[in-house]
């Protein structure tokens, strides 16, 4: 699934069959769980009103436009990895497959 918009989590948990791409922010309070991968993209902005737990059966993947620019706060926990590009990170990111690990680049 691919959403060019925000995705709003409101007070419970929102939950994707599939690999999910988010062109646009991620909002609300609550978990966002994804069953396969996920990506955020496009300058992403977690702000401290938006309280969202990540949870992805994949891999996640944060890209942004650049640290000074680019932000997300939360938790995050994936089995397949995690990796975060041109991002600050406020956070954690729990990466918890047998092979799984966290790779940041620029972030």
């Amino acid at each position: 699934m691919q959403r060019s918009r925000q995705i709003q989590v409101t007070d419970g948990m929102l939950y994707i069959n599939g690999d999910l791409t988010v062109n646009g922010n991620i909002e609300g309070t609550g978990v966002l769980v994804v069953n396969g991968d996920l990506t955020v993209t496009s300058g992403v902005t977690l702000d401290g009103a938006t309280k969202v737990a990540i949870v992805s059966s994949g891999k996640v993947s944060l890209k942004g436009v650049g640290p000074a620019s680019s932000s997300i706060r939360g938790l995050f926990y994936a089995e397949g990895g995690l990796m975060a590009e041109e991002i600050t990170v406020v956070g954690a990111l729990i990466a918890a497959g047998p092979d799984a690990g966290v790779e940041l680049v620029n972030s």
